[in-house]
């Protein structure tokens, strides 16, 4: 019994934290996500944070199971290490074709304000669920932006046009 309630103690005190930490606001959160680029969402999408990136996903599937998770829209921005716009859109396919099946695959290259851009379009099976994406991975000042929609195929035609209206709302501000 000595032993039970020593080992009890031990659990509780590696269970208890000094370290207090502090849940940021929504505004805060936003702008620690969105910093360097906006994106004008449309009043029918709520924002949200999910794996440190800004999220946007439509109102109604915010409270439906975890769709707010699976579908929507997501932005976000990382400093380079010597790499290119084609060699990071391909280390991306490779990466996502070693976890899951990929068809419909399709690059594009467009000329933005910010110089080329590449569309990337596909379809995935993931856990037996499709999905559609369409990401577009831009390199300004030294800095890789993605933006992106993807959606389980049951929604993506119910929401691609406000999600490709929003994303055409990309706008670097630093």
């Amino acid at each position: 019994m000595k032993k039970y309630s020593l080992l009890l103690i031990i659990v509780f005190i590696g269970c208890t934290t000094t370290k207090q930490t502090t849940k940021l606001s929504e505004k805060e959160l936003f702008e620690k996500l969105s910093n360097g680029f906006i994106i004008q969402k449309l009043p029918n999408w709520t924002f949200h944070g999910f794996h440190g990136v800004l999220n946007y996903t439509p109102t109604d599937l915010m409270n439906v199971g975890y769709e707010r998770i699976y579908n929507g829209i997501t932005a976000y921005k990382r400093q380079l290490k010597n790499e290119t716009l084609q060699s990071i859109v391909d280390e991306f396919i490779s990466e996502r074709k070693s976890y899951y099946e990929i068809s419909k695959l399709k690059k594009v290259k467009e000329q933005t304000k910010y110089g080329e851009s590449i569309v990337v379009i596909y379809t995935s099976v993931i856990n037996n669920i499709e999905y559609k994406a369409i990401r577009q991975f831009y390199i300004y000042n030294n800095t890789l932006y993605g933006v992106s929609f993807s959606a389980k195929s049951k929604f993506f035609d119910f929401f691609v046009n406000d999600a490709i209206h929003m994303m055409e709302t990309f706008t670097i501000t630093k």
